[in-house]
């Protein structure tokens, strides 16, 4: 039997686009039981807005794949500033991943920085220590205490994703 690992997201960004190549990997790669979004605040008085935040990046992300389903990419308008859809060709191969993946439940939560280390703990207990991380996204002020955390309750499934194209076109084709 294959164990089922958790994939814990820090979240800092709200395009769609990067979460899903992290999850898409993820549930190709590893037999992913949840998906949890995940973000930091320093004060109680923060969470409020950052729980509204991360349903907001978890609704963008859950909007993209119905999209990405029916040929139509939702993308920011740098101009406007706001988001929009339009009409792309997607193969029926990525189509396939995108329903797999819009399968998956993803869950959110914010973590108070000064239970940081105690919400890794418990996540690892709950899991048996059957978790991925993916800390692409971190900002670099909490990438050292996340890493450090991890590292000794050793975790080895620590990653960075990264897009490793010739060039970037940031736009639907990556």
């Amino acid at each position: 039997m294959v164990d089922k690992r958790n994939l814990y997201i820090f979240v800092t960004s709200n395009i769609p686009d990067v979460y899903i190549n992290t999850i898409g990997y993820c549930i190709e790669n590893y037999d992913i039981n949840e998906i949890i979004l995940l973000g930091i605040v320093k004060d109680k008085g923060q969470k409020s807005g950052t729980d509204k935040y991360l349903s907001s990046v978890k609704s963008q992300i859950e909007k993209q794949l119905i999209l990405l389903q029916k040929d139509k990419y939702l993308y920011k308008d740098q101009d406007t500033k706001e988001w929009k859809e339009k009409q792309i060709t997607i193969e029926s191969h990525h189509k396939a991943r995108y329903i797999k993946i819009s399968e998956y439940k993803i869950d959110t939560y914010t973590i108070l920085y000064n239970s940081l280390e105690n919400d890794i703990n418990i996540f690892l207990k709950k899991n048996n220590n059957k978790c991925l991380f993916d800390v692409s996204a971190i900002l670099k002020g909490y990438l050292i205490d996340i890493y450090t955390i991890l590292l000794t309750n050793k975790v080895e499934n620590i990653f960075v994703f990264e897009l490793k194209l010739k060039s970037r076109t940031y736009d639907e084709k990556e």
